[in-house]
């Protein structure tokens, strides 16, 4: 759990009160076993990021005041899913901003073309968004790069 974790955490769009927050937070989650249970007092978690237990305290309270973690007994966190915060960005949410960020027609088109060499290095949220059918392979073609250079790419209909 604590790779789906870190992993889930780095795709999504949180809403952190500072980098600091989201430093422990991606630490804890880096720590947290295949459940989600960090087992560490916040005083070992303070030597490990070299940081005051003061400091790491209050990331906690941030941490647990916007649903990402809650105290289970001494020493002891849970780390709340993201899929199960509300204040977490949804997936559609995310695929959205992505599209809009590669190509702006795109939404507006209903569909997105990505190429070759891109399709390995795609985000986990849009292939997941893929297997949801949110978006649907339409066709696959070529594209000229260059003179006398081609590269295939994929045509996906958007369903957002």
């Amino acid at each position: 759990m604590a790779y789906k974790h870190f992993a889930d955490a780095v795709d999504a769009t949180l809403n952190f009160n500072s980098a600091t927050d989201r430093f422990i937070y991606m630490e804890i989650c880096h720590r947290a076993d295949r459940r989600g249970i960090v087992r560490m007092p916040q005083s070992e978690i303070a030597g490990i990021t070299l940081l005051s237990p003061r400091t790491i305290a209050q990331s906690f309270s941030n941490l647990e005041r916007i649903k990402l973690l809650s105290r289970i007994g001494h020493g002891r966190y849970q780390l709340i899913p993201l899929d199960q915060n509300p204040e977490t960005t949804t997936l559609t949410e995310k695929l959205r901003a992505w599209i809009h960020n590669r190509d702006e027609d795109a939404i507006k088109d209903g569909t997105l073309n990505i190429l070759a060499h891109e399709m390995d290095s795609l985000p986990d949220f849009v292939k997941k968004g893929i297997k949801k059918g949110m978006l649907k392979f339409e066709s696959k073609g070529k594209v000229i790069i260059a003179i006398g250079e081609t590269e295939d790419f994929t045509t996906y209909s958007i369903h957002l």
